[in-house]
């Protein structure tokens, strides 16, 4: 969904402010939730050595289910990332403000 027509009016503050609270009250919260179920999903497969039936199948499903859990924790590292730099942007001297996040950086 695009949200430029809502945000378009921003100003680069409020952007960010909005990116901050977006990955507190929405990301964090679902990838907390999210990361045990993964975690266990993976290692139940890999202590059983799941493998498909099928003739042709994968050999070792808990490979796959491994690497679901690995894009939930990058996707966590991210969201992490992206906080870090919203928090030195709102709160750092405007040096650390501009080298921390660009892209909201309104161009003339």
């Amino acid at each position: 969904v695009r949200i430029d027509v809502f945000v378009s009016g921003l100003s680069p503050r409020a952007l960010l402010w909005l990116e901050l609270v977006g990955c507190v009250l929405f990301a964090l919260p679902y990838l907390l939730i999210a990361l045990p179920y993964a975690q266990e999903f993976f290692l139940v497969s890999w202590r059983q050595g799941e493998s498909s039936d099928a003739p042709t199948g994968l050999p070792s499903r808990w490979i796959v289910k491994g690497l679901l859990y690995l894009g939930f924790l990058t996707v966590f590292a991210a969201v992490l990332a992206v906080i870090a730099r919203c928090v030195v942007a709102l709160f750092g001297t405007p040096e650390q403000a501009e080298r921390a996040y660009l892209p909201f950086a309104r161009k003339a």
